[in-house]
């Protein structure tokens, strides 16, 4: 498990521009498009040490959730082939999504969310790694996530 914290570490430190580079005749927004299967999910304290594997710690039935990011701008966030529950929707939410450079915002058709923004780390034809933090108030820890996906 550490041994995974310290890979998509590397990777996520080793990124250069060739990774943020747009094939030929496509756009970033071409790119994100489409459909992506959860690859990983970690955090870790300010931006220091190997993190904690959220990935690992949970059920296969959490492991292989979807994001789906449409071409009109929307998206949908289901539920992959297994489920945890039988009575499990298929799509738990839905919301808008937009671009501006590497900064992915998203916003939830939920009542209450406000939209948030994640940064694209690595975009690749196959491979998509979105990095955030959380904003706590003065003086607690600040939290760095990690959260990496495969094209289906």
């Amino acid at each position: 498990m550490k041994l995974k914290i310290l890979l998509l570490l590397v990777i996520v430190s080793a990124c250069t521009a060739k990774e943020h580079e747009v094939p030929r005749g496509s756009s970033w927004e071409d790119l994100i498009a489409g459909e992506w299967i959860r690859t990983g999910y970690f955090f870790n304290k300010q931006n220091h040490g190997p993190g904690r594997d959220l990935y690992a710690e949970w059920d296969s039935c959490e492991q292989d959730d979807e994001m789906h990011f449409h071409s009109n701008k929307t998206y949908s966030y289901l539920s992959g082939v297994t489920r945890c529950r039988f009575t499990e929707p298929d799509t738990f939410w839905t919301g808008g999504w937009g671009l501006k450079g590497n900064k992915l915002t998203l916003s939830a058709d939920l009542p209450g969310s406000e939209p948030y923004a994640k940064t694209i780390s690595i975009l690749t034809q196959d491979s998509l790694v979105l990095t955030f933090l959380t904003q706590p108030p003065p003086g607690d820890t600040i939290y760095w996530y990690y959260e990496s996906f495969r094209r289906k």
